[in-house]
């Protein structure tokens, strides 16, 4: 007679052990839930000069390379230079744009113009805006005076005759 012994095998588990280290609880910042802000007030807040916020350290403001206009010749756009709002770059073209019939002779380029009507030109523009002292030899207002005299010059300095 055969006896057959049953054989079992016997194989190790897979289970590694690894071991590590302990981890450092980090508790999250409190949140407010209560948040408390000052009270209201319906008044405007007060006015504050664009030249005093952009540049407080008393620095002017340098003209870009190139020239107004020039785009293509490496120029500039005179609105994207002196990055003001669209509606305060045409509210100080449109008040330079008088000063200019008021002051110069629009038959003329601007190298053309006498020097005591352009510095007439310039105090006042700056009285009339104070930002405009902030940029370099003035030339924010020249640049807003040379493209105005050459578009004037183009259309035969008309302008003068309309105000």
């Amino acid at each position: 007679m055969s006896t057959s012994h049953r054989i079992q095998r016997y194989f190790p588990s897979l289970v590694i052990l690894r071991s590590f280290s302990q981890e450092i609880v980090v508790e999250p910042p409190l949140l407010t839930i209560l948040t408390v802000f000052p009270p209201e007030n319906d008044d405007p807040p007060p006015h504050v000069p664009i030249s005093s916020v952009a540049h407080p350290s008393g620095a002017k403001i340098p003209k870009p390379k190139g020239e107004v206009t020039r785009i293509a010749r490496d120029g500039y756009n005179l609105l994207a230079a002196l990055k003001w709002s669209p509606e305060k770059y045409v509210e100080v073209q449109t008040h330079l744009q008088k000063l200019a019939v008021k002051h110069l002779d629009l038959q003329n380029t601007f190298k053309k113009q006498k020097p005591q009507s352009l510095v007439r030109f310039h105090d006042e523009a700056k009285k009339l805006y104070p930002v405009l002292a902030d940029y370099e030899d003035d030339w924010a207002a020249s640049d807003f005076l040379r493209v105005y005299l050459k578009n004037a010059k183009a259309r035969g300095g008309r302008d003068q005759e309309e105000d």
